[in-house]
């Protein structure tokens, strides 16, 4: 199934309120004014967006979740990792953009669109769920055998937030959150926390996203199968070998 490269984002939320909130050290500044509310699907104009010395991640971060965009960033290209250092496409560790802007009249999903634009990144629709994959570099997520899954029959989950745990541990909490049993293999619970390497490492936080399409997402965004045995029939999801 082949993928989107997009820059449109889903639908914004309503709602009424007015953020401001200053990020890492006095530096850095985020000043959004008007009539919303984080985490609500709304395509209300912001009046002002204004960015000073914010951290591009930090930025996709906060205008994501305005727009009720879930994604998560490509841990095989050069660039934002999900709890890696950022790295040129040589894939040497380089000191994160850091952005500074000011805006007008503007959607949090434009203006996310336009970030994504400026710095060269594409956004990728992952097959059957609600979920982006971020990346530096324009090619398909894999693919996996999503029916292996069975169908879809979970309700939609308001939030899953997970903070810095192992993909084995993300993939074992959504599997029991799924009613799956499953085998995951034993190398995807390493966790590097001294280097924070972005192979072995997952913070998320998801918005109205079953189980099952999440197991989908981090899959294939980390270059995970998901096999059956042919002997004894269970489910295994392991690194593609």
């Amino acid at each position: 199934m082949r993928r989107k490269y997009t820059n449109r984002m889903r639908p914004v939320r309503s709602g009424k309120a007015k953020l401001i909130a200053g990020m890492l050290m006095g530096a850095a500044v985020w000043l959004a004014t008007g009539q919303f509310a984080p985490g609500q699907n709304t395509n209300k104009v912001i009046p002002v967006l204004q960015m000073e010395g914010v951290p591009l991640t930090t930025v996709i971060e906060n205008l994501a979740r305005l727009s009720g965009q879930n994604y998560l960033f490509d841990p095989r290209a050069y660039g934002p990792t999900p709890n890696g250092p950022y790295h040129d496409r040589d894939g040497r560790v380089i000191s994160e953009p850091l952005l500074t802007f000011t805006w007008k009249n503007m959607t949090a999903r434009q203006a996310l669109a336009r970030v994504l634009q400026e710095s060269n990144l594409y956004a990728v629709e992952m097959q059957n769920t609600p979920i982006l994959q971020i990346s530096r570099i324009r090619q398909d997520a894999g693919i996996v055998d999503a029916a292996l899954l069975g169908n879809d029959t979970n309700a939609f989950i308001p939030v899953i937030q997970m903070q810095s745990v192992s993909i084995g541990t993300a993939l074992k909490r959504l599997a029991r959150s799924a009613g799956l049993t499953v085998v995951i293999d034993p190398e995807l619970f390493k966790f590097s926390d001294a280097e924070a390497v972005a192979s072995t490492i997952i913070s998320l936080h998801w918005e109205g996203v079953t189980p099952r399409q999440a197991i989908i997402a981090v899959c294939e965004n980390f270059g995970l199968d998901i096999v059956k045995d042919a002997t004894t029939g269970v489910i295994h999801i392991e690194p593609k070998r």
